[in-house]
């Protein structure tokens, strides 16, 4: 009470906003740096799971790419353009393959052990696809189709288990970003909540500072000074104690009944005279 009783009324208001104001001002925070945090989760996985799902979609289709190629090369005589431009497009489809699936196991190091033995059965298929290539180049056509049945019997399953790779990583996307948009409802629920308890608390704190402290004081002050004016000198004024603007008033109206007294003994004396 010594508070509410000697700070100045500017203090005890600056000490029910000053709290509010640092609380809102970190509660703001807080929220910035979750949704920071929030945009770093989804620029990783963007940047990673969600490019290597991407990537792996686009590897499928260079194993598809790379197995045309190679039949292309049955198609078209030695030296021919339609030949180079089958060989190259093999090479090329060939490079990509192997480049895009050394870039996700980059990108999710995490899934190594199901990648790996994806990437030794695409290799074990890219053996058979340069023979048969090397063999087509050379219109030894007949000993290419033999290798290239081999490489059917093996692309059909393996582009299955590519794309159930590709199922898995896009379903790792989803959970991540569910993840993610959890944390961040959760995040701004509690710190709605927190602030809503906060500045109720503060709602409190004000009403009960302002009524003790204030309000309560100067209504008591304003009816002593009717009482006063009234001509009730009697009873003392209370409040002259505090060190508040509110002790500073009651020490005014304690001097106008002090006044008051003074004038009425005066009077009492001057009656007395008369008197004899």
């Amino acid at each position: 009470m010594s508070f509410l009783k000697n700070a100045s009324i500017r203090t005890k208001i600056l000490s029910v906003l000053i709290p509010l104001c640092v609380v809102g001002l970190g509660a703001t925070s807080f929220v910035a740096s979750r949704y920071k945090a929030a945009d770093t989760s989804y620029s990783d996985f963007i940047s990673t799971d969600t490019v290597a799902a991407v990537e792996m979609a686009r590897a499928n289709r260079n194993l598809a790419a790379t197995g045309y190629a190679a039949y292309q090369t049955l198609a078209y005589p030695r030296g021919s353009e339609g030949m180079t431009a089958a060989t190259a497009f093999y090479k090329e489809s060939k490079t990509n393959l192997m480049v895009r699936l050394e870039h996700i196991r980059t990108l999710v190091p995490t899934r190594a052990a199901d990648l790996d033995p994806l990437v030794t059965r695409v290799k074990a298929v890219l053996t058979l696809t340069d023979e048969a290539v090397a063999l087509g180049e050379n219109d030894q056509d007949e000993i290419a189709k033999a290798a290239l049945v081999k490489v059917d019997q093996q692309v059909l399953p393996l582009a299955k288990d590519l794309a159930a790779f590709l199922e898995r990583l896009s379903a790792d996307v989803n959970t991540k970003s569910n993840a993610i948009t959890d944390e961040t409802n959760s995040t701004i629920f509690n710190a709605l909540l927190v602030l809503a308890v906060v500045f109720s608390a503060g709602i409190v704190g004000a009403l009960l500072v302002s009524a003790k402290g204030i309000t309560k004081p100067i209504a008591n002050l304003r009816e002593r000074m009717a009482s006063l004016a009234r001509g009730e000198t009697e009873a003392p004024i209370e409040g002259q104690d505090r060190r508040d603007e509110l002790g500073a008033m009651a020490a005014a109206v304690a001097v106008f009944r002090d006044n008051a007294l003074e004038r009425i003994r005066l009077e009492r004396e001057a009656d007395a005279n008369r008197s004899l």
